[in-house]
Formats: structure tokens, C-alpha cells, sequence
């Protein structure tokens, strides 16, 4: 296979099993399997993946189309850079993977579009962990660094904890930052009770 040396025309396909990639025709019972299948598929494969649009019927307000993009699809400003490398890159690359289900007679969702080349390269297993679609804090760790925080140590060493206890920043999923946003949406619930106090 020959390869074009403009990366913009190059095709990204991603090298998944067989079982983990959809198929079109495939039925999924609710439209959070769908999530859960495609997002699995998506971090297998090293991309991010974005809820794009919904179609409802007028009558009953369920959803009877949705449509599942990579978050890099969309034009994004090119950002210049302040050294001489040149350009860097934007998050936003055009790119057109997507996958669209649609609402059958017997209220499954069936996948009626699977496009699977990017036109970006993919993530590599160690940064996936860094795109938003595959970041999330489980309870336990929520439970953790509540803990952690309650003996006054700062968010970043709570992660550096976390780290070293999960054997690697890639097997926590999730960043430092998400970890800085825990702890503030904790010390704004806590200022919405402390509120309901006074009253």
C-alpha cells in the first residue's frame, strides 16, 4: 500500500477487533448501550467521541435518529505559534467519522451509518486517557481523594498518589484538571449547603 506524504489525505483507520467495531444493522436495546459500545470502540481506537445531533417524534418526544461524531470533526482556527516551528495544531480537524442509529418498530436502535477513517492519527493507549469522552472518576476514587482531602493534601499529590496506586497516570482516566474540578464543584455544593443554613 502506498502512502501519500500530505498527511491531510491520508486515511486513519483504526486497528480493532473484529467484535468491537459496529456493524451496520447492529441493535442495541437502549441508546445508552449504544454509548457505552461506541465509546468502548472509541477508546480502543484512540479517538474521542462527541453526541452531535437527535431527531424526536413530534408526537411521543422520543428520540428516533442520533448521531455520534469524533470530537475532532468541525473546522477549528489554526493557532500560530510563537517560535519558529511553525503552526500548532487545532483541536478541530474536518474530520468525518460518525456513527448514526435510528429508532426501529420494536424500540431498539439500529446503527444505520458507520464511517470509520479519520483524518487525523489516532491516539497512542498512553494518551487516551487524556481525551474528554474516556475521562470519568469513579466512585471509589471520588470517595479517595474526599478522603485525601479531608487531611489537607493538595489535588496534585493526591494524583500522584493515585498514580503510583494504579501503577501509571494512563490507568487512573482522568486528568489532574478533572481532579481540580472535583474539588471545586465539592466546595461549591458545599457553599449552596452552607447557604441553606442560614436561612
Amino acid at each position: 500500500m502506498g502512502s501519500n506524504s500530505n498527511e491531510n489525505d491520508c486515511d486513519f483507520n483504526p486497528q480493532v477487533s473484529p467484535e468491537m467495531k459496529p456493524k451496520i444493522g447492529q441493535e442495541f436495546r437502549t441508546l445508552d448501550d449504544v454509548w457505552t459500545f461506541y465509546n468502548a470502540y472509541a477508546k480502543e481506537s484512540g479517538f474521542s467521541v462527541r453526541n452531535y445531533s437527535v431527531k424526536k417524534d413530534v408526537e411521543t418526544k422520543e428520540i428516533t435518529r442520533k448521531k455520534y461524531i469524533c470530537y475532532k470533526q468541525g473546522k477549528g482556527v489554526v493557532i500560530a505559534s510563537a517560535d519558529t516551528s511553525g503552526r500548532r495544531g487545532s483541536v478541530r480537524d474536518d474530520c468525518n467519522v460518525n456513527l448514526v442509529v435510528v429508532r426501529s418498530l420494536s424500540g431498539t436502535y439500529v446503527v444505520r451509518i458507520f464511517v470509520e477513517s479519520h483524518s487525523h492519527p489516532l491516539a497512542t493507549p498512553l494518551k487516551t486517557y487524556f481525551l474528554r469522552s474516556h475521562r470519568s472518576v469513579s466512585s471509589a476514587r471520588k470517595c479517595l481523594t474526599q478522603q485525601l482531602g479531608m487531611i489537607h493534601i493538595p489535588p496534585h499529590q493526591q494524583f500522584n498518589f493515585l498514580g503510583v496506586q494504579a501503577g501509571g497516570f494512563e490507568n487512573i482516566e482522568f486528568t489532574q484538571k478533572d481532579l481540580y474540578n472535583l474539588e471545586r464543584d465539592k466546595r461549591n455544593e458545599l457553599k449552596g449547603h452552607d447557604g441553606d443554613i442560614l436561612h
